[in-house]
Parts: structure tokens; sequence; C-alpha cells
């Protein structure tokens, strides 16, 4: 049999067997055929089938569900059964084409016994809105409640649900204290009569041994709540008698035929099975309530952060220490997968925070505070994240009204979402008696501050002339005086000064005797400027600002001598930092700049260790300025400085502009590390990744210069010119413009991506199917405008490959949404 021949017959075979599942019956997804029955049915080598089947799937004929056996079915009878679904080429084992929920996975109880409101839980004002309202009407309905069901995921939060609804009843009882009686349903072992007795109670005689009559958890919970927990695991025998109990408000004891007894109790079930589920459908139909609380996908951002900050509370509360998070930190656990739900979030913060107490007290670290950051997440973590990680903008909006880089952690004080920052007021002029160290500080932000080109007033005009015409005529300061954006702070503090003085209101600021001594020529110097303001604006100047001119002088001429910063580059998506880096270096005429991509097939384990090798490597003596596109690289640079041993400050966001401007700064005015963080920062710089240009002379110059060293199947101008027929295509059916980013975005993954499939390897795509039930729409319009891409090259392109690419599209889309709205 020929190889063109076999191929042909196994995909008829399966193509029949197919139909025939689905046939045989329709309300069941069929579970598919493996090698082996294909081998046996058509009498062909094992091996020889296996390849052949593997060869179909990746040509994008089969679907291949994972397991042991990995079975196939044909994707031609799936799409004509499923119309309305989307029909992926794998399915991870127990995962269904109709998107079966996530596996359970037990976690820990999450919460402490700090006592939650039911109207304060997090989430209340959120996804839970409905649910709490629901939860408050049941429990104060007259006479005495209503029963309820909740439902949802294991690790969510059910019991304690029910508990805050059971306070929120107490809260509301004319008795004081109504009981709270929980019954493990889970916990039932023995004779479902011993389960019964234990529910509703038993006479004497009732069952062997039992003398006297005894009170069951119903009787117990007289007055009050009856939890029964795990209902779907309670004995089918006792349904008929709880849902007596739900239905009529009565229940018999067991050896108690005869007698009735009148239910007095609220009942609350908790359930991981959905209420249609046929574990429990018939007794979910007895209660009038029915709750179900959304597992964490669903959640707001914000409402998953609220639950890391409580969890950090807490672990801060535990070990005495206070901690501070690094945000990169919070954006990579607010986006990670948890299957076991609240429960498995509060275990994993747990682990990090043991990892980084341990690491703080072996190294007998002399901080008071524990650091953590993205170095102490566990390994699975670190290799789960990838160059495809991006932070929702809602998220990073409400981490930006926390102040600084980090959020703090002190024990007795839980953190809580802040509320809308107010606008820090301007840097206000020296005050009186600083040290040495403070004036380096207020300098610097002198130096640092935004200069306007020509809208600041006509007086700091005439004073930043006036110490450009001094400081000109001196070999020593003419350096100094060709530096504008030094002066300019200079100029505006001697303004403030003269006015000051003029005022009656000046503030004396330096007062130190030993400038005199230990900075004689910049002394000399600044008596000159003295005496020149005095005789512009008619103001003599108190000696105390001469002594500040000085040490001014003297700290401009330190920062200009030392060797300049050097600019490191990080960036998601392959080459593109290096692309940028070559931009810059070609402006500059030197190469002061350099690039490292971090792509989608690296995990952060194995990225780290390369940027400080590089930074390592990069440092002239001055420091490294990172500039790195978004989390997680925006938190780098602790490991940074702690394995390479080099002084590193990460500003977020890669604007080649602000890039430039940097760089120019760096190599020829000699700022320090501290000067470029400090004037990136008070320009409040965009957080935008590559200019658009209407030439688009920077892509076409990517495109030859480092595509062309990276592809090696591709010639990269034909690749470029087809990918950018189809983005020409997916931008006009998603209504976007185009732009020179969105363009090196979409041309280096793709090509890239391209030259994978034609090797033979696909990149798998993490939490794939929460992603797809997020995005359908937009894998389905990338299937049909890339098949162009894929007849081109002879390729089929994976559905886990897809996702990478609509991730390269969602904040174009979520930014126009943002707009419109």
């Amino acid at each position: 049999m020929g190889k063109q021949r076999r191929r042909d017959v196994i995909l008829k075979y399966l193509h029949e067997q197919s139909e025939a599942l689905l046939t045989k019956n329709p309300q069941q997804e069929p579970a598919g055929i493996d090698a082996t029955q294909v081998a046996e049915a058509l009498g062909l080598d094992r091996a020889n089938v296996s390849k052949e089947l593997n060869a179909l799937y990746q040509d994008g004929l089969l679907l291949k569900r994972q397991g042991k056996p990995t079975r196939f079915l044909d994707k031609q009878v799936l799409s004509v059964a499923y119309p309305n679904r989307f029909i992926p080429s794998t399915l991870l084992q127990g995962q269904t084409i109709a998107d079966s929920e996530a596996p359970d996975v037990r976690g820990e109880p999450f919460f402490s016994a700090d006592a939650f409101s039911l109207d304060s839980f997090v989430g209340a004002k959120e996804s839970l809105r409905s649910c709490v309202e629901q939860a408050m009407a049941a429990v104060t309905y007259p006479p005495h409640g209503l029963h309820t069901l909740i439902t949802g995921s294991i690790g969510i939060g059910k019991s304690r649900f029910a508990q805050l609804m059971y306070s929120y009843f107490k809260s509301r009882s004319a008795s004081g204290d109504p009981p709270f009686i929980i019954y493990q349903c889970q916990d039932v072992y023995g004779s479902i009569q011993l389960a019964a007795a234990q529910l509703f109670g038993c006479s004497g005689g009732g069952l062997p041994g039992v003398e006297r009559s005894r009170r069951g958890m119903v009787d117990m919970a007289s007055g009050g709540i009856l939890l029964l927990n795990d209902i779907h695991k309670l004995p089918p025998r006792l349904h008929e008698s709880v849902i007596t109990l739900l239905e009529k408000n009565t229940y018999t004891r067991v050896g108690e035929a005869h007698v009735t007894r009148k239910g007095n109790l609220t009942v609350i079930a908790t359930s991981s099975e959905a209420p249609e589920s046929a574990a429990i459908s018939r007794l979910a139909h007895s209660f009038p309530v029915h709750i179900r609380l959304p597992d964490l996908d669903q959640r707001s951002p914000s409402e998953v952060l609220e639950h890391l900050l409580l969890f950090f509370s807490q672990e801060a509360d535990a070990t005495g220490i206070p901690m501070r998070v690094h945000k990169d930190m919070l954006i990579c656990l607010v986006q990670a997968n948890y299957a076991g739900q609240i429960g498995q979030m509060k275990s994993r913060v747990k682990g990090i925070c043991s990892r980084a107490y341990w690491e703080h007290i072996s190294h007998r670290s002399s901080s008071s505070m524990i650091d953590i950051s993205c170095q102490d997440l566990p390994h699975d973590m670190l290799v789960e994240i990838h160059g495809g990680l991006v932070p929702s903008p809602e998220l990073e909006e409400v981490l930006r009204k926390f102040d600084g880089t980090y959020v703090f952690f002190a024990p007795g004080h839980p953190v809580t979402l802040p509320e809308e920052k107010v606008p820090e007021e301007q840097v206000q002029p020296l005050p009186n008696g600083l040290n040495m160290a403070e004036v380096d500080n207020y300098i610097l932000r002198c130096m640092t501050r935004p200069h306007t080109s020509g809208e600041e007033s006509p007086q700091v005009q005439e004073m930043l002339a006036l110490l450009t015409g001094v400081l000109s005529n001196y070999q020593e300061t003419e350096v100094v005086a060709r530096n504008s954006f030094l002066l300019y702070g200079e100029a505006l503090h001697l303004s403030k000064a003269v006015a000051a003085v003029s005022a009656g209101k000046y503030i004396p600021s330096l007062q130190k005797e030993e400038v005199k001594r230990d900075y004689p020529q910049q002394y000399a110097t600044a008596g000159i400027l003295m005496d020149t303001i005095e005789g512009m604006t008619g103001v003599r100047l108190p000696s105390e600002e001469r002594n500040f001119a000085a040490v001014y002088l003297f700290l401009a001429e330190r920062w200009i001598s030392t060797p300049p910063v050097r600019i490191l580059l990080l960036c998601h998506g392959d080459g593109v930092a290096q692309a940028m880096a070559a931009y810059v270096n070609e402006q500059l005429g030197q190469p002061e700049t350099a690039g490292l991509s971090f792509g989608k097939e690296t995990s952060l384990e194995e990225f780290m260790p390369v940027v400080s090798a590089r930074a390592k490597e990069l440092d002239a003596g001055s420091g490294i300025l990172i500039f790195a596109d978004m989390p997680p690289l925006t938190d780098i640079q602790g490991y940074v400085r702690r394995t390479a041993g080099v002084k590193v400050e990460t500003v977020s966001g890669t604007d080649l502009p602000i890039i430039l401007r940097l760089a120019r700064l760096a190599l020829n005015q000699n700022l320090s590390l501290s000067s470029l963080i400090q004037a990136i920062t008070s320009e409040g710089h965009p957080q935008t990744a590559i200019p658009a240009t209407s030439s688009s002379e920077f892509l076409n110059r990517i495109i030859d210069e480092t595509l062309s060293s990276t592809l090696v199947f591709l010639n990269p101008r034909k690749a470029a010119e087809t990918l950018l027929t189809v983005l020409h295509s997916l931008l006009e059916a998603l209504n976007l413009p185009y732009s020179d980013e969105i363009a090196i975005k979409f041309v280096f993954h793709c090509a890239h991506m391209v030259e994978r499939i034609i090797r033979g390897d696909f990149l798998k795509y993490p939490g794939f199917k929460r992603f797809l039930s997020e995005h359908q729409e937009l894998i389905r319009l990338l299937e049909q405008k890339m098949s162009y891409l894929g007849e081109t090259f002879g390729i089929f392109i994976p559905d886990c490959e897809l996702a990478y690419v609509a991730e390269i599209f969602i904040p174009f889309l979520q930014e126009k949404k943002e707009v419109v709205t």
C-alpha cells in the first residue's frame, strides 16, 4: 500500500468512524479512535498508522484528544455535527469540544477567622453583587428564611459564603444567637441508616446499640441554619428525606416511621455540581433560591487583586514582618490560572511568602522588610510566564493607584484598593538645614525639571542666558554651559531666590562653611555669578546662594565627567528589541544601546540570566537603564542587581522618541542614572511602543537588517510582503488603522511562527480554553484571513498558534473600544 494511498485509507476510515460514533449517540461527544484500533481494522502496522495520524493532525484535518491512548476524530465531520462551535486541533485530557469546566483542584481553607460582613465581602459590589442580594433576601424572608443552594467550583468559597449568610441572619435574629450546624455530606461512612440518624435523629432502639432517643442535626439547627456541605455526595437514598424537609418542612427520625416532626430551620447546601447535573437535579428543584458563585476567571482584575491583597496582608500578620510586593508580581498573580480557585490562590501566596521569608532569614538581611518580586515565583509559574503575557488595561489602571512600584504590607494593617490619587504639588525651593546628601538630591531634581523650550517665564529665560554667558567664559565650566538641560534647574532655583529676596520671604538654604574650602574653583565662579545677577536684577543674593551655586557646579561637572549610562531594551516578540537598539545606535553614531527580545518560546526562568549577563557586559561603570515594554520584564532590575552586581533602573514602556532622547542625554550630557530616571519620571512619558511613520522606513530597516538574520527557511522580503497583505486584510475586517507598531509585531511573530511550523514545532498556549471562550470571534476571523498565509507556504496553522496571533490585536481592539466608549 503506497504512502498516499495509506494516508487516504486512514483518513477515510476516520471519517466513517467519526460519523458512526456521532450517529450512535448524538447526545454524547465521541471520544475518538486510537492508532491501535485503526491498525487492527485496516490490517496496518501500528507505527505507520501513528505516523500518518500525526501527519494528518499537523495538516489540520484531525482533532487530537490527548490521553492514554491518544485518540483522533475527523474535523470535517465535527464541523458538520457542531456548526456553532469552534473545533480546535487539540483537546487536553478531560476537555471537550463543548468547553467543559477545568478539573477540580482542592485548595486549603483560604479565609482567616476575621469577621467579614456579607455586604463587604470581596466582590460584593462587583461580580457577587446579585449573589449577595439573593443571599440577604433568602435569610431575611419570613418566617425563618428560604432554603438556598450555593453552587460553584471547588475552592471558590461556597462554605465561607454560607457562613456570611449565617452572620447576616444572626445580625437580624430576635433570638440573638441562633445555631449554625454544619453537616459534611462527603464524610458519610457506614450504613445509610447511620447517616440518616446523624442528620434526622434516632429513636430509642431505632438502631442497634441505640437505647435512648438522639437528636439529629436538623433538631440541633432549630431556629437557625443547617449547612449541608457537598450535598451532591449525600447518598441517593437520603435524597427523598431531604426533599421532604425542604418542601414540606417535616422530617422523621430513624425508628419513628409513624411520627412526623416539624422543621424550624433554614437549609443552606453547597455543591460543586451544576443544579441540572444528574447528581443533584432532583434536590436542586426543591431549593427556592439558587446562588452560583462565579469562577475567578469570570471576575474583574481588580476583584482578583483584592483577594491577593487580603492574602498578602494575612501573611504579613502571620510572619510579623512587613513585606513589599512588586507590582509586576501582582500582575503575574492576577493573570495566573487557578484551577483550584481562591483556595489555590491562597496556597500559592503562602508558598511565595515562605520562599521570600526563607531568603530573608537565611541571608540575615539587614532590611526590616521582606522583598517579594517575580524571582520568588515558583518554578511552575516561571515556566508558564512567557512573552505573550499582556496585562489588561484595567489591571494597570488599578495598580497605578498605588504609589511607586511596590505595594507595602505591614502586620496589623490590611491593604485595600486605594482611592484615586491626588496630584502632588510641584517641587518646593530648597528648605533650610539640609545635609549634603539632601542638597545633592534637591539639585538632582532641579537638573531634571522638564525644560519646555521657551514656554518658561521671561525671568527664567533671562537667568538661563546669564548662566550660559558667564560659564562659557571659563574652560572648566564651558562643558556645563553647553548643557542647557542641566542649567535650567539652576536658573529656575535662582529665579525663585531673587523673587523670594525681593518679597522679603527668603529662607536661608545651604549654610555650610566647608563649601568655600572644599570647592574653591566653583566657589570663585559662583561669586562672579552672584555679582552678575545683582547687576542684572538689582538684588543682592545671600551668601547661602553662592554656596548652593558652587555645589551645583561641582556636581554638574562631576556628572558630566563620568562614563555614560548604557541602555538595555527588553521587548516581547522576536527581534523587536534588537532592531530598536540598532536604530538608536545608528542615530547616536555609537553602540551605547543593546536589545534583548523575550520571545514566546522563552520562559521567564530562561530569560532572566540572559538579561543579567548582558547588563554586566554592557555596563561601563555608571549603571544600566532598562526600558521594558510590559510586565513581567519591568520587575527584573532586582534580579540583575543581585546577580550582575551593577547599578540598574527600569523604565516601563519603549517609546522610541523617549529612548532616543534619554540615550542622547546619557551619551552627550553624561547624566547619571538617577538623573535620567528623574528626567523621564518628571515628564510622565507615554507608555507607547514603537512610533508609526508614514514612510515605514523604520519597518523596512527592521525587515532588511534584522528579520533577514533570524529567518532560516523563508525569504525575508517575500515573507514580509505576504504577511503585510494578510495584515491589511485583517485590519480592514477589524476596522483598525495601520501602524508600524502593529506591523512590526505581526510580521516578526508570524514570520518566526511559519518557520516553526515548517520545522514541525508548535507552541502550546497555557489557558487556551479560557482564551478561546473570550475571543472566539477573533480566532475564527484569523482562521479565515490567515488561510492565505497557509496556502502560500503550504502549512496548517494550529489553533494554539492563532491564539498568540490574536494577542497582538487585542490591545489595539481594547484601545479602540475605550475611545468609542
